[in-house]
């Protein structure tokens, strides 16, 4: 990580704008109106981000390095082995419900937020997030899972994920239960596996 990325001022500037976004949207996003939250010059926000491409570019690669980090700590602890990365999925899937108040759930809701930012504003640059996807595929078809179960699995996560993020939809206790057992059984899973 360099010590740009690593920058409190930054990080301050980042912050700024994620709440900026979560509290008013994205359409009264400027680089005068984070300044503002943040604390700082218009000049002093230039410094780190020179327009808001890049400060918008930020934001989806501060959550999405949180995200991936995530997944990558969960990679680490799921034994290797067949559909090691769909298993690291339906971990992370069946977790234990959040309290909208946890970081967690914060910080998915940020996700969400700088996501729609970037979405509105100019698509590409979301990129990171497409080559996150990419790099599931990936280990999709290396480990040793029928392709379709770990796909199945990977839109699962992201249904669920985003249900949950818009209130469109939940899934009561038996329905989860129903949507896990059938997913266990396509990922294979052993039945005293601690799910």
């Amino acid at each position: 990580m360099s010590s740009e990325k690593a920058s409190p001022v930054r990080e301050k500037i980042l912050e700024a704008a994620e709440m900026h976004v979560l509290e008013q949207g994205t359409s009264t996003l400027t680089l005068e109106a984070v300044a503002k939250a943040a604390e700082l010059s218009k000049g002093g926000l230039l410094y780190h981000f020179p327009n808001k491409d890049e400060l918008i570019k930020g934001l989806v690669t501060r959550v999405y390095e949180h995200w991936m980090n995530c997944l990558q700590v969960a990679y680490g602890k799921e034994k290797p082995g067949k559909g090691h990365m769909a298993r690291v999925l339906f971990r992370d899937t069946f977790e234990p419900e959040l309290p909208l108040d946890s970081p967690k759930w914060k910080r998915h809701q940020r996700l969400v937020a700088a996501l729609a930012a970037a979405i509105s504003h100019n698509p590409h640059l979301i990129l990171c997030c497409r080559e996150s996807y990419q790099k599931f595929l990936t280990e999709f078809e290396k480990d040793e899972l029928p392709l379709g179960n770990s796909l199945v699995m990977m839109c699962v996560y992201d249904a669920l994920w985003w249900s949950t993020v818009f209130g469109t939809y939940t899934l009561n206790d038996p329905q989860r239960e129903a949507l896990k057992k059938t997913l266990s059984q396509l990922l294979e899973l052993q039945p005293q596996s601690s799910l």
